[in-house]
């Protein structure tokens, strides 16, 4: 069996794309990128820099002026994915696939969403890419920036180019590398701090709605490693290594192939959607690679002072989607792992055995998720009466009050599930549309 989206690897100059998928303001984010894409192209060939937003926003303008005014380092082009010009993109390639009218609106409001979806602005840099022949994909968020070494910038593209494509066997996995990754330090990736301050055992409670079989023991080392170990572990030499367990993250990555095959679930306001193609890789016996060019991570100035209630409410639902749809996901990448012959045929994702164990994993796991908001609503309530501060005693007991009064979250979970499996049926159509669809890629460019 082939891993996803295996092939060689271009022997010559290739073309790569490095992209920030945005909904915040992030002038300063701009010179780095394209210093980054830089060092690519000097050591693959054509590099594509693309800032990636999500919404026209009052400081789009600004980003324009810094990509316009940054110094452009040599066989690096420029890409500002705004909104409006990504639609139009967008469009043409829903055109190519020809379809009918309302699958094509369908297929629309997925690839490019009003609300916050984090796998939809991924999906975007993944028709581009193709559209533009590229052949690795290099992510980087907008909260992010490179680490500073003795050396210079701790740039991740450097072990990321080294890796990918490198043929790899070892125990559970085999084959070339298609992703690579690195997690950060700083600001916690997952913002729990209010419940991690009232007690650590709030959120293994919380995690245990999702894994009811997990033990409280390994859920607690789990928690320890991913929010108070790893964000304060910083390396300052270079090491690759497997990542057998998934410490890598998206904020800063790299695949190939993969994305040819499967899309992002772009399910609206919920963390964690955006790791279903390293999750395929990781199942199906495809070494992911771990590297130690940690990036830096810092919360926006509006989430690092938590004064805005409906933001802190907004993410604590994000979090709440996650923990609805984890099981189905568990389920799911389990029935990946323990058969991947079947979902896999000559190298490409089988849709209909994929969204059949979706659907199968989704009616299996539904009296779970019945009970997870009710559940987590009152995990926050405890947390509230734990004593301790008491702004943030506010916070925890207007998250559970919001979710109290809120809408029904498992069934936009279950339609938001019901619209990957859609995408995923349709993807290899978008990906046969986006590869005619040069000529408007290059569009956006400068």
């Amino acid at each position: 069996m082939s891993p996803p989206g295996t092939g060689p690897m271009p022997a010559g100059p290739a073309t790569s794309l490095l992209y920030v998928p945005t909904n915040r303001r992030c002038t300063e984010q701009i010179g780095e990128l394209l210093a980054e894409a830089g060092v690519i192209a000097a050591t693959r060939g054509r590099c594509v820099a693309a800032l990636v937003e999500h919404a026209e926003e009052p400081w789009t303008p600004e980003h324009a002026a810094a990509l316009a005014s940054a110094d452009r380092p040599e066989r690096v082009s420029v890409m500002h994915a705004t909104r409006e010009a990504t639609a139009r993109f967008l469009r043409a390639v829903v055109a190519r696939a020809r379809v009918g009218p309302q699958v094509a609106q369908r297929l629309g409001d997925l690839l490019d969403p009003d609300g916050v979806a984090y796998g939809a602005g991924p999906n975007k840099a993944a028709l581009l890419a193709i559209a533009l022949g590229a052949d690795v994909v290099h992510r980087r968020d907008s909260d992010v920036r490179a680490d500073h070494w003795a050396s210079g910038p701790a740039y991740p593209c450097v072990p990321e180019s080294e890796v990918i494509g490198t043929p790899v066997s070892a125990p559970g996995v085999d084959g070339p590398v298609l992703f690579a990754g690195t997690s950060s330090f700083g600001n916690p990736p997952h913002d729990r701090r209010d419940l991690m301050a009232a007690g650590e055992g709030f959120v293994v409670d919380l995690e245990l709605l999702a894994s009811p079989g997990e033990s409280h023991e390994a859920l607690l080392n789990e928690t320890r490693a991913y929010l108070v170990r790893d964000p304060m572990t910083r390396y300052q030499d270079d090491f690759t290594e497997l990542d057998p367990g998934g410490r890598t993250t998206m904020s800063a990555c790299a695949m190939a192939g993969v994305f040819r095959q499967l899309p992002e679930m772009p399910m609206r306001g919920t963390l964690g959607t955006d790791y279903l193609r390293r999750n395929l890789l990781r199942f199906c016996g495809s070494p992911i690679m771990f590297h130690s060019r940690k990036v830096v991570h810092r919360y926006d100035p509006g989430r690092a002072a938590q004064a805005d209630a409906a933001a802190v409410n907004d993410y604590a639902h994000r979090d709440l989607r996650h923990l609805i749809v984890w099981p189905v996901l568990a389920s799911h990448h389990r029935r990946i792992q323990h058969e991947p012959q079947r979902f896999m045929t000559a190298g490409c994702v089988d849709v209909d055995a994929y969204c059949d164990s979706l659907h199968s994993s989704l009616e299996a796991s539904l009296p779970v998720m019945a009970g997870v908001p009710a559940r987590f609503a009152d995990v926050y309530r405890r947390a509230a009466a734990a004593g301790g501060d008491a702004a943030a005693g506010v916070r925890l007991l207007g998250v559970a009050e919001s979710v109290e009064s809120g809408p029904d979250f498992v069934g936009e979970v279950v339609a938001g599930l019901d619209d990957f499996a859609f995408l995923v049926r349709y993807w290899p159509s978008l990906v046969q549309a986006a590869e005619a669809c040069r000529s408007e890629a290059r569009a956006l460019e400068s």
